[in-house]
């Protein structure tokens, strides 16, 4: 099976897919941005662990329900192109999207405001619908998997660790649950069976995140949050964040209710809800769910009552749920003025200008001062330097130019011809230096131009009597030290 190590892959070719950069690491693999050479176009690339790769029946399960979530296309899903389960290691290959995910977005801004909260919950639970209905369960909906656009749209990653309903056996690597403790559902810490209105529950502790900044379920390890996921109920907002209307906290309690009887049954159902909260219309949804709550534990406030708008007339959000996101749309309801002795306003810009300055003024100091103390190392004004055994510095060396342990070949046009990277993949019968053209990839060098030695970067030439370049004399197109072509 596959004895690969977990280690860097970049600048390697994997398949079709050359590695140019590093996007993440998650619990089955990194992601890597990758080239596709047959495409010529940007794709990012999963990469599993090995521990997931050594096991047979995970690879089987992860290659079907890949291959399912890759039919999902909907403008929310970020696209799943490919999977490659034979390949060492086993990979998959997603559309690549440029920008932040929302985990980012949120440690941020520690909070959102409540409008830009509720687009985001309508994109993804628009995303959510489309995967139900193909009868896929994501089982990780959490804000690292939630991707924002520059324009504002939001995209749901990570489908290709989804559950496909109706499937007898569930994505698990060697008895570890697939997911983060802090979103899961009561469905997947053992209570019932994963339905659609998981991904709901995931959901609805994704929203308390964006309105508050922190998860409502915290503890030492992963079985006590996952006890308390079980046990106790999310504790509602609007009494701790000011300026969010208390008809929020029924569509959050219809998202996290433990029950999954009392919870949304679809994805459709928050979307209609949405809707009526935007009119200023009664939650059905959520009326009929209390309804049902209220037949087996009569509550004292009835149903209708509780999905009333606080004023009667509800609250009005922007023109559409999904138009786009962070678009400066804020709360119409005021929040109250904080009581002080005495009424003075506090001119906040000019202190914020004055530390701005004082700050840039430390730093430009220290900056300095550093630079007098310790001055940057002179390169060797002569060959001298390396003749007598010191390693080569940083910078030009005839057409060459040392940089990171890489030796460039320049033009002499201001381009270049390419460069002599190390070969990290060392080992018997493998040579020490790979060329690579100035597109990126491997590629046989030209004419005249040999490897350096393979102890290390070598030493420049010296061409000419006694070591001394004569006059007119052209460097050598091959790296220093080696003896040029007969």
């Amino acid at each position: 099976m596959h004895k690969r190590g977990e280690r860097s892959l970049l600048g390697e070719k994997i398949g079709p897919y050359f590695i140019k950069d590093r996007l993440g690491q998650g619990g089955m693999g990194a992601v890597y941005l990758a080239q596709d050479m047959a495409l010529d176009r940007m794709v990012a690339l999963k990469v599993l662990l090995p521990r997931l790769a050594d096991d047979a029946e995970f690879i089987a399960r992860f290659q079907r329900e890949a291959r399912a979530s890759a039919k999902l296309n909907h403008p929310n899903i970020v696209q799943v192109y490919t999977v490659d389960v034979e390949s060492d290691p086993p990979y998959l290959v997603m559309e690549y999207v440029a920008g932040q995910n929302l985990e980012t977005h949120i440690r941020a801004r520690k909070q959102l405001p409540w409008r830009d909260a509720l687009n985001v919950v309508g994109q993804v639970a628009s995303a959510l619908d489309c995967a139900h209905r193909a009868g896929i369960i994501h089982r990780d909906i959490k804000p690292a998997n939630v991707l924002v656009e520059k324009g504002g749209r939001i995209r749901v990653t990570d489908f290709g660790i989804a559950k496909i309903m109706g499937s007898e056996t569930k994505l698990t690597a060697t008895q570890h649950t697939v997911g983060s403790p802090c979103y899961m559902s009561p469905e997947q810490c053992g209570v019932g069976e994963l339905v659609p209105a998981s991904d709901l529950f995931s959901l609805g502790i994704m929203l308390y995140e964006m309105l508050t900044g922190s998860v409502p379920f915290k503890a030492d390890t992963s079985i006590a949050v996952m006890r308390k996921i079980t046990d106790e109920d999310v504790p509602p907002v609007s009494a701790n964040v000011e300026g969010i209307p208390p008809t929020l906290d029924h569509l959050l309690q219809a998202l996290t209710a433990r029950d999954v009887t009392l919870r949304y049954d679809s994805a459709t159902q928050v979307l209609e809800d949405l809707k009526s909260f935007q009119a200023g219309d009664t939650l059905h949804h959520f009326q009929s769910l209390s309804l049902q709550k209220a037949a087996h534990a009569p509550a004292s406030a009835s149903a209708a009552d509780l999905t009333r708008s606080p004023t009667g007339t509800g609250v009005v959000l922007s023109d559409s749920l999904v138009e786009g996101l962070f678009e400066g749309t804020r709360s119409t309801v005021e929040r109250p003025k904080p009581k002080r002795g005495i009424d003075v306003e506090i001119p906040w810009m000019g202190i914020f200008v004055t530390a701005a300055l004082v700050l840039f003024a430390v730093l430009a100091m220290l900056y300095y001062k550093d630079r007098v103390e310790n001055p940057p190392p002179r390169p060797p004004e002569s060959p001298r330097d390396f003749r007598e055994g010191r390693p080569p510095s940083q910078g030009a060396h005839g057409p060459w130019v040392f940089e990171n342990s890489v030796w460039r070949l320049r033009d002499g046009r201001g381009g270049w011809l390419g460069e002599w990277r190390p070969n990290s993949n060392r080992g018997p019968g493998r040579p020490p230096w790979i060329w690579y053209a100035p597109q990126g990839q491997v590629a046989p060098p030209p004419d005249g131009v040999h490897p350096p030695r393979q102890d290390g970067p070598p030493p420049p030439p010296v061409a000419g009597p006694r070591g001394r370049r004569a006059p007119g004399d052209r460097p050598p197109l091959h790296p220093p030290g080696t003896p040029p072509p007969r």
